[in-house]
């Protein structure tokens, strides 16, 4: 068992439990279970992440991220966290050091993270490609073209994902310094993460296909279009009797209804995010 102090307050927190704990947890909520291959010896955490991982025990110290386990906070960078020493096999994290302010928290969160991994463990930390952006503002001559990408950095509110203006500029340059001052030795680019989603970058929701919707039904949905007898124009999603409505602030037939335009616009956004994103691997040897 261990045990944690929080000011007067001992928080007992059982982590020779972290699979069974999450596997019951998912149970309740009706989530997948984790998968076989993640044992009490052979744990896989996604640490203080803004996206939740079905692959993965879930494990946070700030109760407005989504998680299976939620651990007592440790207040400030500068303190370990409640975990003991080579616990972790892998560790991902999104969208969460970036926001430690100054080299000396940051360094101390990576000498907790080296801490907390085993020997041969691997932690794979995703920031915003600020760089990637600030690139792209300075290479597009056209102002109106530029508009979509300086929202990336300063249109964004705090609590929503994205660029923040208020967060370290934490590139891979910062990170592979902070990381071998904290014990790291190998600290490399994940180059493939994001070449994967860089074809979402440029395309709007009319174009972003959903489950079921290929090529074909778009044809097919354009044959309906060009058919005057066909006065109520169906959604292009299988099985969905609605009818299509207009693209988003253009007066154009959409080939989605609105629930699933809506739909295909939070997916398209959640992707065209990860293509934004830098994707740091750092191994502890």
């Amino acid at each position: 068992m261990k045990v944690t102090r929080i000011g007067e307050v001992v928080i007992p927190v059982d982590l020779n439990c972290m699979v069974e704990m999450t596997n019951e947890r998912r149970k309740w909520r009706g989530q997948p279970l984790l998968p076989e291959d993640i044992t009490q010896d052979n744990l896989k955490i996604n640490f203080n992440s803004e996206e939740f991982e079905d692959n993965l025990i879930n494990v946070a110290f700030l109760a407005h991220l989504p998680y299976d386990i939620l651990v007592p906070y440790p207040c400030t960078a500068w303190m370990q966290s409640i975990f003991p020493d080579g616990t972790f096999a892998e560790v991902h994290s999104i969208n969460y050091y970036q926001k430690i302010n100054g080299d000396c928290e940051l360094t101390h969160a990576m000498e907790d993270l080296f801490r907390i991994l085993k020997p041969n463990g691997v932690a794979y930390i995703g920031v915003p490609n600020f760089e990637f952006v600030l690139r792209m503002i300075n290479e597009i001559q056209d102002d109106t073209s530029r508009l979509k990408w300086e929202h990336y950095l300063y249109s964004r509110n705090v609590d929503e994902k994205g660029l923040f203006y208020n967060q370290s500029l934490c590139g891979l340059k910062r990170i592979r310094n902070r990381a071998r001052f904290a014990g790291f030795r190998t600290v490399d680019e994940d180059n493939a993460y994001g070449q994967q989603f860089t074809k979402y970058l440029n395309m709007i929701p009319e174009d972003f296909d959903l489950p079921g919707v290929d090529q074909h039904e778009r044809e097919e949905f354009q044959k309906r279009l060009a058919d005057t007898s066909i006065r109520r124009k169906r959604c292009v999603v299988p099985g969905c009797d609605a009818k299509a409505g207009q693209q988003e602030l253009r007066r154009v037939q959409s080939v989605y209804c609105r629930r699933h335009y809506r739909k295909a616009k939070a997916k398209l956004e959640e992707l065209q995010q990860k293509a934004l994103r830098l994707v740091v691997i750092l191994k502890k040897e």
